[in-house]
């Protein structure tokens, strides 16, 4: 059997009692998902856990008393391992998942964390076995279990188009494909490393050197060159728009492209679909406004800039047991997106809208929750500010160098236990984009050290940093 599935999925398995479900888990879907996060939830397993007799009979009466109980603390588990920061890779739930009523359940549950469902159905089931058993529950739950398989499930499956996996005779083996491990494989960072993790550009190309010399780089003739700063470098995206230096800052990039691990902006990503000529809103006065750097590309510009886009990703993952750990998206999306690959969520992370129109502020839509201060940090760019944030688990860092302000960077990772901000001014070597810049919160941070010298640089892992 062959079956393709993807990370952040409910396998929500669903045929009558004693139909091969639990064995199929065990003996297969499991086995090959050993390397991940799998959460097996089964009801029986609920019931003999909560009745403290884990040989009861699955027929036994005392477990069918027990469902109620047994369904509660099932949603409930299945909830909490679906959430930020756990995001468990695949959660298996084996029950019979005969009604409809108790999928819809699931389904809620997968909506709100943002989870596929895929359905495993088995239809191998037959009557005639049912006979053959000595125990006149068994038999009797057995034949209702098909009755209802047969005269409901099946057609209600119809209805509701999830993705399913029929299974309609006993299997030898499983070949399982997760479409995008690598993706996921690609965004995870290297744990024994620290990152440099630099705000929004938008072609602030000399303050994006000076920020890295002060760091301790030395850049000649356009590259970095190797020495013994093992620092990683981390660019939120939008490398691109507003500023005046485009060919520079690509032909920057381009050179060190080995060196950089960038996440996609949403400039990144526009700019990328008007060359290849695959942009929807073909408004020239809206191209114009809004993606300035266009009018700059020539054939050789164009070729370089998409090569360093076809590198970004959208998002990457820091984890370590001995340090903090972090995700870098280039917008500061919403728990439930962080880490995931559907094409709603991808979007997610790379961009918030914000309607201007009603007077709406990042704040209003940036979620900050009040218990997240030990979650894994979350650092992003997208909406630029006059300070960086710092909030429980929150992190944002485009400080709106193109508008005259200052480009900003934070340093995470192998044995940082606090983030390590710093930051260099606008340089005043190209005209500034007119943008209005506001402190998140309406009222300025206290101020956190600056470490634009080489000195402070030095001294990074030993500074005290403000918690705003």
């Amino acid at each position: 059997m062959e079956l393709e599935t993807q990370l952040h999925t409910i396998f929500l398995l669903v045929g009558p009692s004693n139909c091969g479900k639990t064995y199929f888990c065990q003996n297969f879907l499991i086995t090959q998902l050993s390397q991940f996060n799998v959460q097996y939830l089964s009801s029986d397993d609920i019931r003999c856990k909560i009745l403290n007799q884990p040989s009861i009979d699955k027929y036994d009466n005392q477990m069918l008393k027990a469902s109620v109980q047994a369904f509660d603390i099932l949603y409930n588990y299945l909830d909490n391992v679906t959430q930020f920061p756990i995001n468990c890779h695949f959660a298996i739930v084996d029950t019979t998942g005969l009604r409809a009523s108790f999928r819809e359940k699931i389904y809620q549950i997968a909506n709100k964390n943002h989870y596929n469902v895929e359905l495993i159905v088995f239809n191998y089931g037959k009557e005639d076995k049912i006979t053959m058993e000595d125990n006149e529950t068994m038999r009797n739950v057995i034949k209702k279990h098909h009755d209802v398989f047969k005269r409901e499930t099946l057609k209600d499956l119809r209805k509701e188009q999830k993705k399913c996996h029929y299974i309609k005779a006993p299997i030898s083996n499983l070949k399982l494909t997760i479409k995008d491990q690598d993706l996921y494989q690609k965004t995870k960072l290297n744990p024994n490393s620290q990152y440099l993790i630099i705000g929004d550009v938008h072609e602030c190309i000399d303050e994006v050197k000076t920020l890295l010399t002060n760091y301790g780089f030395k850049i000649e003739n356009n590259q970095i060159q190797d020495n013994d700063n093992k620092t990683e470098i981390i660019f939120v995206g939008d490398l691109i728009d507003k500023g005046s230096k485009t060919k520079e800052t690509i032909e920057f990039f381009y050179s060190n492209r080995a060196r950089f691990k960038i996440v996609r902006g949403n400039h990144d990503h526009a700019i990328k679909k008007l060359l290849m000529g695959t942009y929807t809103n073909n408004d020239p006065k809206f191209i114009e406004t809004c993606y300035t750097s266009y009018k700059s590309f020539d054939d050789e510009l164009a070729r370089k800039f998409l090569e360093i886009e076809a590198g970004m990703m959208p998002y990457y993952h820091y984890q370590n047991e001995e340090s903090r750990s972090f995700y870098v998206t280039h917008a500061p999306c919403g728990y439930k997106y962080v880490g995931k690959h559907s094409s709603h969520a991808l979007k997610r992370q790379q961009y918030m809208f914000l309607d201007r129109s009603r007077n709406q502020k990042p704040s209003d839509i940036i979620e900050i929750q009040d218990n997240s201060y030990n979650m894994p940090y979350l650092v992003s760019g997208h909406f630029a500010f006059k300070s960086e944030y710092y909030k429980n688990n929150r992190i944002l860092i485009d400080t709106g160098c193109i508008s005259g302000n200052k480009l900003t960077a934070v340093l995470l990772g192998y044995q940082i236990k606090s983030p390590r901000f710093f930051s260099v001014k606008f340089a005043n070597k190209q005209p500034k984009f007119d943008d209005e810049l506001q402190y998140f919160d309406q009222s300025k941070p206290r101020q956190i050290e600056n470490t634009s010298n080489r000195k402070a640089i030095n001294k990074l892992s030993d500074e005290k940093v403000v918690n705003k």
